[in-house]
């Protein structure tokens, strides 16, 4: 889970990020970290294909998604959809609300898995993030 994060992270988003917060993300994103993070309840979903990890989705509380990632040969093929919506199940509520604080450049593929902007980008530690918050998985748009 660790290097699927690191490497959409480093493929995608680093380049948005001063050193600070990439060495932050990667802090984040250990594997020491993860497994601190489960001690404390938080929650990680992935997707495998061929027993290939291809997406993880770790969560808080459990509505907030801390990390969510696919494959970069694996996006826009429904598996973040399929990751949110097992991520409802288990919390008893398909249509679970859920907050993301989301990279600037992911605004986009959040809005399409039906979040909505709810305040401005803010850094914290180097991390560049914009609030969201999905209401309904079916309201989206395609």
């Amino acid at each position: 889970m660790s290097l699927l994060a690191r490497e959409v992270f480093d493929q995608f988003v680093a380049s948005h990020y001063q050193t600070e917060g990439i060495a932050e993300f990667h802090r984040y994103a250990s594997v020491e970290a993860l497994s601190q993070r489960h001690k404390s309840g938080y929650i990680t979903l992935v997707a495998e294909h061929s027993g290939e990890l291809i997406g993880m989705l770790h969560l808080r509380e459990p509505r907030h998604v801390s990390m969510l990632f696919v494959q970069s040969s694996r996006q826009r093929s429904g598996i973040a959809r399929g990751l949110l919506a097992a991520a409802g199940t288990l919390a008893g509520d398909i249509n679970c609300e859920f907050t993301v604080s989301s990279s600037p450049n992911a605004v986009s593929a959040y809005e399409r898995l039906g979040f909505r902007i709810t305040g401005s980008e803010q850094c914290i530690n180097g991390i560049r993030f914009v609030p969201m918050q999905r209401i309904s998985p079916n309201d989206h748009r395609a």
